[in-house]
């Protein structure tokens, strides 16, 4: 998979047709973007603890969001899409708590990890809903 930092400028490969999704979706590109930046400066090991901290809020925001959009346009599998959602967001939180450890090297780890999910679950999961949510005039 190329470098986030290499599609973060707005291109479509990670759009699911529904703006606010998509527009979601670019600022988890950012951040990771952010994490790529910090690896090839060299100083990944000083801000992964505040990279992984924006991850976690925002991914909890994003989720809550989307979640809530599942629910009112009654998505059949949302139930599944949370579970996927709260798999996340327990992985965030274990890459925290070994940050906060001082685990070294682990800012490839995450990035790799980061881009695996960010790729399977947006381009896979969240456009299972494309359809369904575009049906019912969400876009």
């Amino acid at each position: 998979m190329k470098a986030i930092h290499d599609v973060s400028d707005g291109t479509e490969e990670f759009s699911v047709n529904v703006k606010l999704f998509d527009m979601q979706h670019r600022r988890f590109l950012r951040l990771i973007a952010r994490l790529e930046t910090a690896m090839s400066q060299g100083i990944a090991e000083q801000e992964l603890a505040e990279i992984l901290a924006d991850l976690a809020d925002y991914a909890k925001e994003h989720f809550a969001t989307e979640e809530a959009v599942m629910k009112a346009y009654e998505f059949p599998w949302r139930d599944h899409h949370a579970l996927e959602h709260q798999q996340a967001i327990a992985d965030l939180d274990a890459a925290q708590s070994r940050c906060a450890s001082g685990e070294p090297a682990l800012g490839v780890e995450v990035l790799d990890r980061l881009r695996e999910w960010l790729q399977r679950h947006v381009l896979e999961s969240d456009r299972a809903y494309t359809e369904h949510l575009n049906a019912h005039g969400l876009f």
